[in-house]
């Protein structure tokens, strides 16, 4: 896995150590994360495509043990090639209101198109992970800041054209 070895780490750990769920999620979430880094990563360095500008659903977003504090320094520095993958130029960081967050978890849920977390649960289950995701999101935000890495913050909740224009300007 190269560079990214350090990200499996701490995705594992994770699943570990800090992880409440059963063991059947706990690989299922290990499944989907090596999944979107096989498909999403590694597939398009194979054919020379290293550099991304845009992953909404990537590496970053789905490993969970980055909320773990001081994770991702401490990876880089056990692994530190992982610097070519794990240090990108900037971030533009998307948040929602919990609500939102919540409407929509439930509309794609409605539609069929609900992650394999998300299926099955009430509203309260719904709420709690959703709470739990922007969180998340804000603590992997401080892992990159806590490295140097610049981040933008944008509110979906903004208008489209203000954010737009706040983003070109970020780039």
């Amino acid at each position: 896995m190269g560079p990214y070895e350090g990200l499996l780490e701490v995705m594992l750990e994770y699943c570990s150590d800090v992880h409440q769920g059963t063991a059947s999620k706990k690989l299922r979430l290990l499944s989907f994360y090596l999944d979107v880094l096989l498909k999403q990563v590694l597939l398009l360095e194979s054919v020379g495509c290293k550099k991304t500008l845009v992953f909404d659903d990537g590496i970053f977003h789905n490993n969970y043990g980055l909320v773990m504090p001081n994770s991702l320094e401490q990876a880089m520095q056990k692994y530190p090639e992982m610097a070519t993958v794990a240090n990108p130029i900037a971030i533009i960081h998307c948040s929602i209101s919990l609500e939102e967050n919540i409407a929509r978890r439930k509309k794609r849920v409605q539609k069929g198109r609900g992650t394999f977390i998300e299926v099955g649960m009430d509203d309260a289950e719904l709420e709690t992970i959703s709470r739990e995701s922007i969180e998340a999101s804000k603590l992997k935000v401080e892992q990159f800041r806590a490295i140097g890495v610049p981040v933008l913050e944008i509110n979906l909740g903004d208008d489209m054209d203000k954010n737009v224009k706040e983003a070109l300007q970020f780039i």
